[in-house]
């Protein structure tokens, strides 16, 4: 491989989550986080 670099096959096994899903769960990961930190005044 040129550069030296190093060459990986990936197959693609399952789609978990699509774009939509991992918005929601984003999303929802960053409110759990304010709540617990009870807002952003200390992150």
């Amino acid at each position: 491989m040129p550069g030296g670099g190093i060459a990986v096959e990936l197959k693609f096994k399952a789609k978990i989550m699509d774009e939509a899903a991992i918005d929601r769960t984003l999303v929802r990961i960053a409110h759990e986080i304010l709540e617990k930190n009870d807002g952003t005044d200390d992150l």
